[in-house]
Formats: C-alpha cells, sequence, structure tokens
C-alpha cells in the first residue's frame, strides 16, 4: 500500500509585479501560501510590492524586463531547477493612444509595444517551458485584453498598437497550446 505523499508548495511566476494586476496577482497567490517569483524592471523603486514580499516571506522579488532577452535567459538558468505550476505573463503596456491613430502611427511605439506584450509572452513562455512541464499544474497564461478581438474591433477603431500586440499574443498562446 502507497503513502500519500504531501504535495509541495506550489510555485508561480508572474510578470509586471510591481503594481495594478500584477501586483494583485502576487498577493492573491502569497495569502494561499504558495511561492512567488515576482518579477518587474526595477525593484528599488516598487514600493508596493517590497512591503508585500516583507509581509509574506514565500515573494522573491527579481528584476526582470521581459524586452531583453538576456535577463530572461538568466532568470531560467537561475531558476532552472524549480518546478513552475503557473507562469502569468502580465506584463504589458498601452502605449500612447495619440501614436496609434491612422493620424499618427508611431512605428517605435509599435515596435515597443509588441516587444513587451508579444514577444515577452513568448519568450518567457518559451524560457520556462521545462519548468513548467516539471510541475504539477503545468500552466501558461498571458494576460490580454478584448482590444485585441477580431470581433470587437469591428465596432470601433483606433488604438492599433495595442490591439496588434494584444491579438498577437493571443495566438502565441493557441500555438504554444498546440506545441506544449
Amino acid at each position: 500500500r502507497h503513502m500519500a505523499v504531501a504535495q509541495e508548495t506550489p510555485t508561480v511566476l508572474i510578470t509586471g509585479s510591481s503594481r495594478g494586476m500584477g501586483l494583485e496577482l502576487t498577493k492573491q497567490y502569497a495569502a494561499k501560501g504558495w511561492k512567488v517569483i515576482a518579477t518587474c524592471r526595477t525593484p528599488v523603486t516598487a514600493d508596493a510590492l517590497n512591503a508585500l514580499a516583507e509581509e509574506y516571506s514565500s515573494i522573491a522579488i527579481e528584476e526582470l524586463d521581459v524586452t531583453d532577452h538576456a535577463e530572461i535567459e538568466a532568470l531560467a538558468k537561475k531558476y532552472s531547477d524549480v518546478p513552475i505550476d503557473v507562469l502569468i505573463n502580465n506584463a504589458g503596456i498601452f502605449g500612447p493612444a495619440a501614436k496609434q491613430t491612422l493620424e499618427d502611427l508611431d512605428y517605435d511605439t509599435f515596435t515597443n509595444v509588441m516587444a513587451v506584450n508579444v514577444y515577452g509572452p513568448l519568450n518567457m513562455s518559451q524560457s520556462f517551458a521545462d519548468n513548467v512541464a516539471a510541475s504539477e499544474q503545468k500552466k501558461i497564461v498571458t494576460i490580454t485584453s478584448g482590444l485585441g478581438s477580431m470581433a470587437l474591433t469591428d465596432k470601433n477603431g483606433g488604438y492599433y498598437f495595442y490591439r496588434i500586440s494584444k491579438a498577437g499574443a493571443n495566438i502565441v498562446g493557441r500555438t504554444l497550446a498546440a506545441d506544449l
């Protein structure tokens, strides 16, 4: 007869954890007893995240810019032996709305929005796929938006870069699901 083995504490990795949804997700997972790897670009100025990490010892704060491939690879190497039950690709930017109108399409803004909202989740998912596969729950989540919906775009225009990036993030998620 086999003895029941207590499940190890689950781990979540969350990008963009210094504010907004990322900060709230960090708080919710930590409150439920999860180990949380909370990433943000500048931990030294992430006051709310640092305060949360003082309250919950299960939170590890890591510096990470999701547009920096070398930083992602370094973080993946640091956590190479850690199963990650849930990877949440939350980091995202809208970009200046005035630079996303048909009258003024600023392509430097487009490059930046795509780098954060599409390349970031794809690179994170690729770099941490083995960690997720080694976990119990095996989940990769990418935060998207209704503005990335083909159906909703029929009703309203504008916000070209953000819409395109979220539609791209949706395709990344579906393609990852097929591959993994």
